[in-house]
């Protein structure tokens, strides 16, 4: 499993608890997520494991706790998957001036 890969200012971290993805600049990000979704500017997303059967009264809490262990106190986009996130993988294209990542 990658632990770490760098993509010209992005890193993505991948655990087996969370995919951290940082980037040294401010994306604009367009997501669906429940936490930080629509149009936003971020320098983080995180994804983070929970079991089949999680359950929780405030998922965006349990967003935020992992985030700031994490040391990411700043606006983030924040998505919960039961997918076992060591089948996680990376995938971009690049054609002339477009870049999709």
């Amino acid at each position: 499993m990658l632990s770490q890969i760098t993509i010209h200012g992005i890193a993505i971290h991948i655990e087996p608890e969370v995919l951290h993805i940082q980037s040294r600049k401010m994306l604009s990000i367009l997501s669906s997520s429940f936490f930080g979704g629509g149009f936003r500017r971020a320098r983080h997303i995180v994804n983070a494991n929970v079991s089949k059967d999680y359950c929780s009264d405030d998922p965006a809490a349990d967003l935020l706790s992992i985030a700031s262990r994490r040391g990411i106190d700043q606006p983030f986009v924040g998505l919960l998957t039961a997918v076992p996130l060591r089948n996680a993988r990376v995938a971009f294209f690049e054609e002339d001036d477009i870049i999709v990542r």
